[in-house]
């Protein structure tokens, strides 16, 4: 287990993980419940494998064979996330708009922040690089199937969920079933904030308003 003994090197009391990260570190402490004292969970993704999620899953890991545009908007149906105009366009007509982002970031990579952009071609991040990319995630939200059984013998760590009020339902329903399967977990809603809240202040997100929960929690005693 990587994270048992990347916490070990490290002697890390706590974790922290966000979407699919957050069910890795759940699988990790129901795996070795003595590895952590504390562990915060955001919005991990527990009730998505239906047979929806299947059957776009599917098609997703077809489409990346030869069309990584129509890849990105099977992943953008499955997560629920996007820009909304593409979301909810004709596949006909968002298609091509995609393709054509797709293109721009193979010549101009993803602006971040404190990205070199001199970096060598081959070592920056792309659309079509990262878009395959999204296959790992799904495979993660289908291996953890049957967690929340798992989840009512874990006493140990303690257990903090967080998630947003305005998040995809989805993942405010799986927060909600976490919350009752876990004995003594913790769970905060944070008031208008949304599943990509964890990201930099420059690509939208908030995450001071995370950070106030989180502190709370790890500094308790």
């Amino acid at each position: 287990n990587d994270l048992q003994i990347l916490s070990e090197e490290t002697n890390a009391q706590f974790a922290f993980g966000v979407s699919v990260g957050s069910l890795i570190i759940l699988q990790s402490a129901l795996t070795y419940p003595n590895q952590f004292k504390k562990i915060a969970l955001f919005e991990a993704p527990v009730a998505r494998n239906d047979d929806r999620f299947q059957r776009l899953t599917e098609r997703f890991r077809t489409e990346l064979k030869d069309d990584v545009a129509s890849a990105a908007l099977t992943a953008m149906e499955i997560m629920q996330m996007g820009p909304w105009l593409v979301r909810f366009m004709p596949r006909w007509f968002s298609r091509p708009l995609v393709s054509w982002a797709v293109s721009q970031s193979d010549t101009q990579g993803m602006i971040q922040d404190g990205q070199d952009m001199e970096e060598p071609e081959e070592e920056r991040a792309t659309l079509r690089k990262l878009i395959p990319t999204l296959q790992h995630d799904f495979n993660v939200v289908k291996q953890m199937d049957g967690v929340l059984q798992r989840c009512s013998k874990l006493t140990e760590p303690d257990v903090l969920l967080l998630s947003g009020t305005a998040s995809q339902p989805y993942l405010i329903e799986s927060c909600d079933k976490l919350e009752k399967a876990i004995p003594k977990a913790k769970r905060v809603r944070i008031e208008g904030i949304g599943h990509m809240a964890c990201a930099n202040k420059s690509g939208g997100g908030q995450p001071e308003k995370i950070s106030e929960s989180l502190k709370k929690f790890f500094d308790e005693q």
